[in-house]
């Protein structure tokens, strides 16, 4: 056998991953390496001696796509995907912020960039070398003095109500005060001094004038105790008092200012004289001297003219009943008469009843006269010879028989014979 060496032939030797293989000088060689990476650092790049290269998705690895803007890569499904993008915002409106990709955040000034600070209040801004600068502060006095002005870095001018006092200039309105944004009047003026004798009136720069009217003019007081009051120089003058005494011992008198003399009934029972004795120890009622009991002048006494003096009393005059009847109180004697006053003289009283049938005397002690009847069957008479012998019978002289007389015939009394 001859072998004879061919570099044309072609050789393999199993493994795709040392390129294609060629025979030089009779070995076969391997060829070029098989370059299995894809450029992409998301996969791992491996070579199969039998199916070649080999990239497979890891997404554990680190990659970089070179631009540092949009923040830090990782890998996911074998792709390189940017992260969070770089916030180059430094907060300044006077800069414009860029970002490179090579150095990451840039700040360059621009005064041409509109700013604002967040406060109203210090006027309009605008960018100088980078800085926001404040412009014309806002003036927000309005000129009203019932505002308080100020400035809200918000909302800006804050004009608001109070209620200082304030003035308008008249000081007839009474002390102005601040209501709503507006100086408001207060209560009028009140001028009124409160004495008729005074003109009262109002002056806005003065204030109250009170001038006194004319001398003599008539005025009150409101006292009705001191008269009528006239105006003398501004001021009413009192006139002649009130005299309140209603001359009445039973009222309390005094005046009242306002309902003038006021007669208060005193306490019932309180005692008065009205300057009468002759009607007993007086007393207060309801306001009037009341008279008490009538005085009594009566001193038993018949011969004595009893009568009362309002001032002096009692008066028992003898004088009028002289030589009058009188009763001395005794009663078993008659015909006394005044004599000097005193009930004297008079004669025993007569008890005689014209009755024979009774005994007839006076007894003090039975007041007076007692005609006692006698026994009965006594004899009387009673002057009538025609009706027989009388006999007393309980007191009453009674008739006896009768006279018969003969027909025609009539008895006379005196007699007691027929006749004819």
């Amino acid at each position: 056998c001859v072998n004879i060496n061919d570099n044309g032939n072609s050789c393999l030797d199993d493994d795709v991953c040392n390129g294609f293989e060629f025979c030089v000088s009779g070995t076969c060689l391997a060829g070029t390496a098989l370059s299995c990476s894809d450029g992409n650092p998301c996969t791992d790049d491996t070579c199969d001696p039998l199916t070649g290269c080999q990239n497979t998705n890891e997404d554990t690895n680190s990659c970089d796509d070179g631009n540092v803007c949009n923040g830090d890569e990782t890998c996911s499904s074998g792709t390189c995907l940017g992260g969070t993008p770089l916030d180059c915002d430094d907060g300044n409106a006077c800069t414009d912020d860029v970002c490179n990709p090579s150095t990451g955040c840039q700040s360059f000034a621009d005064n041409a960039n509109s700013c604002l600070d967040d406060d109203v209040c210090n006027g309009e801004e605008s960018c100088v070398s980078g800085t926001c600068t404040s412009g014309i502060p806002l003036v927000c006095g309005d000129g009203n003095f019932c505002t308080n002005d100020s400035c809200d870095a918000t909302s800006g001018c804050l004009n608001e109500p109070n209620t200082l006092p304030c003035a308008d200039g008249d000081l007839c309105n009474g002390d102005e005060v601040c209501s709503g944004g507006i100086c408001t009047s207060g209560s009028a003026l009140n001028c009124d001094d409160s004495n008729v004798c005074t003109t009262d009136s109002c002056d806005a720069t003065l204030g109250c004038q009170n001038a006194a009217v004319a001398d003599g003019t008539a005025c009150a007081d409101g006292d009705l105790c001191n008269g009528d009051e006239t105006c003398q120089s501004g001021v009413c003058t009192s006139g002649t008092a009130l005299n309140c005494d209603d001359s009445n011992v039973c009222t309390t008198d005094t005046c009242d200012a306002t309902l003038g003399c006021q007669n208060t009934a005193v306490v019932d029972g309180t005692s008065c004289v009205d300057d009468d004795l002759c009607n007993g120890d007086e007393t207060c009622q309801s306001g009037v001297c009341t008279a008490g009991t009538t005085l009594n002048c009566d001193d038993g006494n018949a011969c004595t003219t009893d009568s009362c003096d309002a001032a002096t009393g009692c008066v028992n005059d003898p004088a009028p009943l002289e030589g009058a009847n009188c009763d001395d109180g005794l009663v078993c004697t008659e015909g006394e008469t005044c004599q000097a006053g005193s009930c004297t003289g008079g004669t025993a009283l007569s008890c005689e009843d014209s009755n024979a049938c009774t005994t007839d005397r006076c007894d003090a002690a039975t007041d007076g006269c007692a005609n006692v009847a006698v026994a009965d069957g006594t004899s009387c008479v009673d002057g009538d010879l025609c009706n027989g012998n009388e006999t007393c019978v309980s007191g009453t002289c009674e008739a006896g028989t009768t006279v018969s007389c003969p027909t025609g015939e009539t008895c006379n009394p005196s007699s007691g014979l027929c006749e004819q």
